[in-house]
């Protein structure tokens, strides 16, 4: 039996339209309950009018659904036009007698029983009409078992709390049309880039995508920190949907696309697009994918239509807009009354609805504020404090840090504002025993979990990966906030940065911290910033104890420098004695070089120094080494080629020499290390690096001999057509529409906060 619980009554009427739309042919027009005198939907033609009361009354009992009919047959005599025929729905299961007593008390207008539709009957109605019950996403997905089931089958965590984030934001869902096209996008495509401005709904959207893949069968897998946790477990026969969420991060590159992610990026897109059994969503902030786009040749010259999958969510219509608020008040278990009077007091509502910097986000936090935080004469001002948080957000969090978190709290909320992404939990213990001792305040046993119980839920959010848990921030907006606070106080400003203890945290200090500054303040927060870079250069990443390539954290400085003259002097022979180190790690036979080529590549100049000109002849001579040894591998390849093409005066008189080798390299792959070669999309990515090197390796018998050997192993790269699921009939409205049911819409919301609990 199908469960109706997250639907609300708003939501039941469309469905109950749509499944008579389905079994008639018949377009019912919708109304919400109060002002229409007991009329939910309705058909008219030729003389006849069809009237439909729907009652979404699953936790009552029979005697209070009864008394509710009594009550609709009272309102029913006041139309001047009395229905012709009339149906009551309800999510009650019936038996036979309750339908009679419930039919005896409109015995005016029911001549049958069968007149009287309960949770059985809707049933059947949604068994003969897939359809109907795929367009509503909230009922399927709250009907769960087939859902829930596969995600408890499988050994990633992250599933599991990702089900119980779409459960519990499924009340206050809204479908919009966006739904069904972002869906059929993603399995047209295979890959899907959501992006839009923060808080306009991305991640809400790509959940409900997610889930609804897991209902059909794919494994859910949530990306964390970087595209190669995906590359590790992804093949082409299990069936998977891999969600990466805020991959290019919050902050243009601040987290995001080291170590050349772009390519590896690039190549699990082709990957997906190619199989019959990977489905990729990604979402990102609109501004961010254009600066990417723009700055990352690999991501326009990798042939991957990014632009053309991006799906913009730019706004909602006014009515998506009223429901989205409806559905968090009607939702909130804090919302009383006095809050209700306050927005129905001359329709103030609409100034919430209708203010430009409406935002889903926002308004989560502003009704999960309404009665939890607010006292009496507050909520007798809710519209005003609503769009008060509106202009500015950083109200949400200013009182609260300001007022009710203590000293710890804030170190902690600072800490992980400073930091990439959610980080594991002694790494941001670390990070506040910093802060702690730098105040000079002793911290008692069990100081910082106690600090964590505080913050969860409200500051903070914790997940379990595996065996370990991380702690983020529970908003990218909290970030912007500790930044904006810390820029009020050069004092906080300078603490922070010298509490340092992660190199990862500069780049936040550098972007949020040093640009207000001005006169002796500034001095001392670059002076600060140059110590930071010293002491934390060798520290491990805030990912994992790993430590992160020298050649990234040697960029960050070098740019420094160039930004902070006073650094150039206080730095440079420390940057030079470092410089040497990386070259003489570039000489090992395990080197890595993607981040040395960048490093290399923004030391260009028009005029280089001594030590810039050692570095590109150095890094010229390891990759040349690299690539003619026996450790050489594709991304070596890659990146000489890169190397090779942006340093214009490198390489004068090796290219014969080097083209000779990749094609002997290349060739051995083929015939020796045909089982890295996933699909024919991988032997083009190998072809399109040989023309790179003037190598056409097509033309090779072992280029023959590969492509049909992965010919008999690839799956066909067709799939079969999965039925789509429409935005529901029942919500389409013109402008005028809109409006009156708008009204209608919170008109019922007096009554639900007046009514007892069920």
């Amino acid at each position: 039996m199908r469960t109706y619980v997250n639907l609300s009554d708003h939501d039941f009427e469309l469905l109950v339209a749509d499944l008579l739309r389905a079994k008639t042919g018949h377009q019912y027009e919708a109304f919400a309950r109060g002002a229409d005198l007991g009329i939910d939907l309705r058909f008219a033609d030729e003389g006849t009018t069809n009237v439909v009361q729907c009652k979404h009354m699953a936790g009552s009992s029979i005697a209070q659904i009864i008394a509710a009919a009594r009550a609709e047959a009272t309102k029913l005599r006041q139309l001047k036009v009395q229905p012709t025929t009339y149906l009551f729905v309800t999510t009650k299961s019936l038996t036979a007698a309750n339908k009679t007593n419930i039919a005896s008390e409109l015995a005016e207008w029911i001549t049958n029983d069968n007149q009287v539709l309960g949770a059985d009957d809707l049933e059947g109605l949604l068994n003969s009409h897939p359809d109907v019950e795929r367009a509503h996403v909230k009922l399927w997905l709250s009907s769960g078992g087939q859902l829930e089931g596969a995600l408890a089958s499988q050994i990633w965590a992250r599933s599991q709390q990702m089900f119980a984030e779409v459960n519990q934001s499924l009340p206050r869902y809204v479908e919009t049309g966006v739904y069904a096209k972002a869906r059929k996008q993603l399995r047209d495509q295979r890959v899907l880039v959501l992006s839009g401005s923060p808080g306009i709904g991305k991640t809400t959207l790509a959940r409900m995508l997610i889930a609804d893949a897991a209902s059909d069968g794919y494994e859910p897998v949530e990306i964390s920190t970087d595209i190669e946790e995906a590359n590790q477990i992804v093949n082409d026969r299990d069936r998977r949907v891999f969600y990466y969420d805020d991959f290019l991060g919050s902050t243009f590159l601040q987290d995001r696309l080291v170590k050349n992610e772009d390519k590896r990026l690039a190549a699990f897109v082709r990957r997906c697009t190619s199989s019959s059994n990977n489905l990729l969503v990604l979402t990102t902030r609109e501004h961010i994918l254009k600066q990417a786009s723009a700055w990352y040749e690999e991501l326009d010259r990798s042939g991957i239509p990014l632009l053309k999958l991006l799906l913009e969510l730019k706004s909602y219509s006014r009515y998506e807009r009223a429901e989205i608020l409806h559905n968090h008040l009607a939702s909130s278990a804090d919302v009383d009354s006095i809050v209700i009077e306050d927005l129905l007091r001359k329709k103030r509502y609409l100034e919430i609805i209708d203010h430009p910097n409406y935002n889903p986000r926002l308004v989560e936090y502003v009704t999960g504020l309404s009665s939890a935080r607010l006292n009496e004469p507050e909520k007798r001002n809710f519209v005003s404090f609503a769009l008060d948080i509106l202009s500015d957000p950083s109200l949400i969090w200013q009182a609260a840090f300001e007022k009710q978190l203590d000293a710890d709290c804030k170190d902690v909320v600072v800490c992980l504002a400073s930091m990439p992404a959610a980080v594991p939990l002694p790494i941001l213990e670390t990070a506040f025993e910093a802060a702690a001792s730098l105040r000079g305040r002793p911290l008692s046993h069990g100081a910082f979990r106690a600090t964590l119980r505080v913050l969860d839920d409200s500051f903070t959010t914790s997940k379990r990966d595996f065996d370990a848990a991380t702690i983020g921030l529970a908003n990218p907006s909290i970030a912007d906030f500790a930044a904006s606070w810390l820029s009020t106080s050069p004092a906080e400003s300078l603490r922070t940065i010298e509490s340092t203890v992660f190199f990862d945290q500069l780049d936040w200090v550098e972007e949020k911290l040093m640009g207000d500054a001005n006169g002796a303040d500034r001095s001392r927060l670059v002076a600060a910033l140059g110590d930071a870079i010293v002491r934390c250069f060798d520290s491990p990443t805030t990912k994992s104890y790993s430590a992160a390539h020298p050649s990234e954290r040697l960029t960050f400085a070098y740019e420094a420098m160039q930004k902070y003259p006073a650094l150039t002097k206080s730095l440079s022979n420390w940057f030079e004695d470092r410089v040497g180190e990386e070259i003489d790690r570039w000489k090992e036979p395990h080197a890595i070089f993607e981040a040395a080529v960048t490093f290399a590549l923004i030391l260009r100049a028009d005029e280089k120094s001594e030590l810039e000109s050692r570095v590109h002849r150095e890094l010229e001579s390891a990759l040349i080494n690299k690539v003619s040894g026996y450790w050489a591998h594709t991304g070596d390849w890659e990146e000489l080629d890169r190397f090779r093409r942006e340093s214009d005066e490198q390489f004068v008189g090796h290219e014969p020499a080097v083209s000779a080798v990749f094609r002997t390299w290349a060739i051995s792959r083929l015939d020796n290390e045909l089982e890295d070669f996933e699909g024919h999309s991988d032997l083009s990515e190998l072809a399109d690096l040989a023309a790179e090197y003037g190598v056409k390796i097509e033309d090779d018998p072992s280029y023959d001999a590969a492509y049909e050997a992965i010919s008999e192993r690839e799956p066909s790269s067709s799939w079969p057509k999965v039925a789509e699921r429409k935005a529901p009939i029942a919500r389409e409205m013109s402008e005028a529409e809109q409006s009156t049911r708008i009204g209608l819409l919170f008109e019922n919301l007096a009554a639900a906060a007046q009514a007892p609990k069920l």
